[in-house]
């Protein structure tokens, strides 16, 4: 194996001999001619105070890095103390080994036979943070900051399980409290027990404050109010997507509050004015009297379906294109009383159209151990396809592609530095078709506000005079 031209122990000068390859610590030939004054066993050596490494590209040394710990420094071919740059430390209490780059703020440790480099940097605008990158393409995986964002490009990440099966995978024993989230004021957190799946909200401090919502096969229950997060702006369902049935303890409370209506004039409703609304008009009278007449029975036909002619039960009423045509019949407006209601309804089919997503690549099953009859087992598990992404220069706010000084090894094995453009992924969008869900028009459905119907046909039996 053939040696450095040059190494020197302590203060010893090279060997006295002339002979620039050989060095001045010998094991092969016992040479102890700079053993310490204590003469240790030649197989056991120690180094007084420093270790230098010097080649015709590089210059090398092993020294106190000022604290009294080891540091590995590493410079140009001749370069003096101060010109070289501390790339490693050994802790003399805790043997432990810390990178370092004096020279910029990153750190670069590349994994051979793996593929991945480990990137870590202080300030320069990113406050510190530690990058996976994947080898060839430089592809940054993982980075996780000491503020701002944090972010995994791909792959799954599991919680309490060595092998993921979707991008965020966390198993946890039943518990009220498998996973939270918590910010200045107020926190949210996940559980689970033989009821359901627990959400229930939190303090600060990560104290339930709050009655959870339970999801369950039986159905979803919630431990409090359930209110609209703006007043009298929500519905609940759709004309496309009605409730079937509503259970209550009571009636529902509708506003019929003076002091937020107006008469058909617009004039206030007021003590002054007797707290009057506008009576309807002889014709509308007409209306109510006739609708009230031709009330009666009827079956809903998804009852029929469902439950057969005999066994669907009957409702009471009338149906709206009968009222409808009575109001024409009397030269009524319909549309202007609140009583009828119309309302356009969708339907949810599958069309083909053109979408922009992120191109993917197949990725080889993985080899995972699962449970089978109570026996570990080996298993291959499909994996999804891995997302594309092409690795950009990043332009500064002066439109100029921002660099970055990297840590590569260099021609003689030696880490050095270089310029490089500071790179980040990008992901790569392609043109595809696909069977897409959306809600296209089904015609409208028609309704009654029965509460105000029937208070409107009672109106026709009071006596005129």
């Amino acid at each position: 194996m053939a040696l450095p031209p040059a190494v020197n122990i302590g203060t010893a000068p090279n060997s006295g001999n002339g002979d620039p390859n050989r060095t001045s610590f010998d094991k092969l030939n016992k040479r102890d001619d700079w053993l310490d004054a204590n003469k240790a066993p030649v197989d056991s050596p120690k180094i007084q105070t420093r270790l230098d490494l010097a080649a015709a590209a590089f210059s090398a040394s092993f020294r106190d890095d000022g604290s009294g710990n080891l540091g590995w420094y590493v410079g140009a071919a001749g370069a003096a103390d101060g010109a070289q740059v501390k790339v490693a430390s050994v802790d003399k209490a805790t043997g432990e080994v810390a990178l370092s780059n004096e020279a910029s703020d990153k750190v670069s440790l590349s994994v051979s036979g793996f593929g991945y480099r480990l990137v870590a940097a202080g300030t320069e605008g990113y406050n510190g943070f530690a990058s996976l990158r994947r080898g060839g393409d430089g592809l940054e995986t993982v980075r996780i900051r000491s503020a701002g964002v944090s972010f995994f490009n791909s792959g799954n990440v599991g919680i309490g399980t060595s092998s993921p099966g979707m991008r965020l995978h966390v198993v946890a024993s039943d518990t009220p409290t498998a996973l939270m989230f918590v910010g200045a004021t107020k926190g949210i957190r996940f559980g689970f027990d033989t009821g359901g799946s627990k959400i229930e909200g939190v303090d600060s401090t990560g104290v339930g404050s709050f009655q959870p919502l339970t999801l369950s096969g039986s159905g979803v229950y919630i431990g409090n109010n359930l209110s609209p997060t703006a007043d009298n702006t929500f519905a609940s369902g759709t004309a496309s997507l009605r409730w079937s049935v509503v259970y209550a303890g009571t009636g529902t409370i509708n506003t019929s509050d003076a002091r937020e209506k107006v008469t058909v004039d617009g004039e206030d409703i007021t003590e002054a004015t007797g707290w009057s609304v506008t009576p309807p008009t002889e014709a509308e009278l007409r209306v109510a009297r006739r609708l009230l007449a031709a009330t009666g029975f009827y079956k809903f036909k998804d009852a029929v379906a469902t439950k057969g002619l005999d066994k669907a039960r009957r409702h009471f009423g009338l149906t709206v294109q009968f009222a409808l045509q009575v109001c024409d019949e009397e030269g009524v407006d319909p549309w202007s009383i609140g009583i009828f209601c119309r309302d356009e309804i969708t339907r949810k089919v599958m069309r083909p159209q053109t979408v922009s997503e992120q191109k993917t690549e197949p990725v080889e099953p993985e080899l995972v151990i699962e449970i089978i009859d109570g026996i570990p087992t080996q298993v291959l598990r499909e994996r999804e396809p891995q997302p594309v992404f092409e690795m950009k220069p990043v332009i500064g706010r002066g439109g100029e592609v921002v660099m970055q000084t990297v840590i590569v090894e260099g021609a003689s094995g030696f880490p050095v530095e270089r310029q490089e453009p500071l790179l980040h992924p990008v992901p790569v969008m392609i043109e595809v078709t696909r069977e897409v869900e959306i809600e296209e028009p089904a015609g409208e459905r028609l309704g009654f506000r029965y509460d105000q119907l029937a208070l409107f046909m009672m109106a026709g039996l009071v006596p005129t005079e």
